[in-house]
């Protein structure tokens, strides 16, 4: 039966004389492009669709299930699980470093933030393509005898260990040069109004 068939026109209006809506029964399934498709039809094939979205081997990135099977909204694994191989994320826009900030931040922001550590240590510290060269500090080391030799250290605690070390000695080292000057000096004697050699 064909509807219409004598009649011009591109579209079929079968609401009733009041402008409302029929509801249109008994329409098989579409086979051919051009052939309307009925309510079942679109419910496979949008369940076929959700199925296929939410599988392993969907490219569509989700929210990971809870225990309880339920949509976990605060957590979401790249790949194809916990178990899965790492993957990279690309194209990733600055985000904000702020002590309440949850953004991520990219390899150019990590790349500035290592270079600033590294100028901030000094001692030919640098950060390169992701790679990180330590310091390394040439210091004078000052033994207990007063004798000084440079020494390099290749961190900064030890850097901060080493003069914390030659303070002691130098401090020592003052303290036996001041006993001996005390000892070899001349000492004014009040009642002989005139320096004397004879100590104690």
């Amino acid at each position: 039966m064909n509807i219409g068939a004598e009649k011009d026109g591109t579209s079929i209006n079968i609401a009733n004389k009041s402008g409302v809506d029929r509801t249109l029964s008994g329409v098989k399934a579409a086979e051919n492009d051009n052939e309307a498709v009925n309510k079942s039809q679109l419910d496979k094939s949008l369940k076929k669709l959700s199925d296929t979205l939410q599988s392993e081997e969907s490219a569509v990135v989700l929210y990971d299930k809870g225990t309880d099977g339920n949509t976990d909204y605060s957590s979401v694994t790249f790949g194809k699980g916990q178990d899965s191989a790492p993957v990279a994320l690309h194209n990733v826009a600055d985000g904000k470093i702020t002590k309440d900030s949850h953004d991520a931040i990219n390899g150019s922001q990590i790349n500035q933030i290592s270079q600033d550590v590294a100028t901030y240590l000094g001692g030919g510290a640098a950060f390169t393509d992701g790679t990180f060269t330590g310091p390394t500090y040439k210091l004078s080391k000052i033994s207990e005898d007063g004798a000084a030799e440079e020494t390099s250290y290749d961190n900064v605690g030890n850097a901060v260990s080493g003069l914390d070390t030659n303070i002691k000695n130098v401090n020592e080292r003052i303290k036996e040069v001041s006993q001996g000057v005390a000892q070899d000096s001349l000492l004014w004697d009040k009642d002989a109004q005139a320096f004397v050699a004879q100590h104690g």
